[in-house]
């Protein structure tokens, strides 16, 4: 065997392959895993209302560090609730995100028109009725 300086010729070489693994320019160490945030859940009850009335926003999240819903209710907190009374369909959109990125997820709520038109005297007309009791 051939020694330098007291090391032998194989450990030489073995050292110098590991240190071309370690620090050659293509070797990086692995990235840490992301930490995404997730959206649980994210819904209206009812979905559907008629045009005056009132619906509920729901949602739960993991890992979210910032919570926002647009259509003017602006930041909310991670998991919870809200009332809304849009005045028209709506689409409203839920980010949430953290150091890791951001997510969304999208729930429309659809307003249905009331229609009074028509000729409406104030009186019904019954047909077909029996054992009625007034």
């Amino acid at each position: 065997m051939i020694y330098l300086r007291g090391v032998s010729m194989k450990r030489f070489l073995v050292f110098i392959v590991l240190a071309g693994l370690l620090f050659s320019p293509g070797c990086k160490s692995p990235a840490a895993p992301k930490n995404l945030s997730t959206i649980v859940s994210f819904y209206a009850i009812p979905e559907t209302i008629d045009k005056g009335e009132s619906t509920t926003l729901y949602w739960s999240t993991l890992n979210a560090a910032t919570a926002v819903i647009d259509q003017g209710v602006e930041s909310v907190s991670a998991s919870g609730n809200l009332g809304v009374s849009p005045t028209q369909t709506t689409t409203y959109t839920f980010t949430v995100g953290n150091p890791d990125g951001t997510v969304t997820a999208k729930g429309t709520v659809t307003v249905k028109e009331i229609n009074l038109s028509g000729d409406w005297n104030g009186t019904f007309q019954y047909q077909n009725l029996t054992n009625l009791v007034l």
